[in-house]
C-alpha cells in the first residue's frame, strides 16, 4: 500500500499495515479497519474533529456573549419593541380568525338558504 501524497489517500484499502504509509499523509492512509483498532489513526480522527469543532462553539459561545451584552443594554427596549409588535399581531390574528368565523357562518347560512325544501339534501 502506498500513500499518494497528491491525494492524502491510500490507492487502494488493504489489509497491510499503516506503517507501509509514508509521507506527511501517513494518518490518512491507514486503511478503515486499521483507523478503528490503531491508536495513531483515532488519536487523528479526533484531531480533525476537535479542530473542526472549535470554531462552530468559539461561535456558539460568542453568540450566548452577544445576546447576554444586548439584553443587558437593549434589553428594556426590545423588549417594548416586542410588546407593540405583538400586540399588532394579537390584532391582526384576531381580526383573520373573526373573517375565518364570518365566512364560515355565511356558508352555513347559504348552505340553509340553498337546500330549503330540498328533502334529500344532507343538512
Amino acid at each position: 500500500m502506498s500513500c499518494e501524497t497528491n491525494s492524502n489517500s491510500c490507492s487502494t484499502p488493504s489489509s497491510k499495515p499503516s506503517s507501509e504509509c509514508s509521507g506527511d499523509h501517513k494518518s490518512e492512509c491507514c486503511p478503515i479497519t486499521e483507523k478503528v483498532l490503531n491508536p495513531v489513526c483515532v488519536t487523528e480522527i479526533a484531531v480533525k474533529k476537535l479542530a473542526k469543532a472549535f470554531p462552530y462553539a468559539a461561535h456558539s459561545v460568542m453568540v450566548d456573549i452577544m445576546k447576554e451584552k444586548i439584553r443587558k443594554s437593549w434589553g428594556p427596549k426590545m423588549e417594548k419593541e416586542a410588546d407593540a409588535y405583538l400586540k399588532v399581531m394579537e390584532a391582526q390574528w384576531s381580526a383573520a380568525m373573526q373573517s375565518t368565523m364570518s365566512s364560515y357562518e355565511l356558508r352555513q347560512d347559504l348552505k340553509k338558504i340553498l337546500t330549503e325544501g330540498c328533502s334529500d339534501v344532507k343538512k
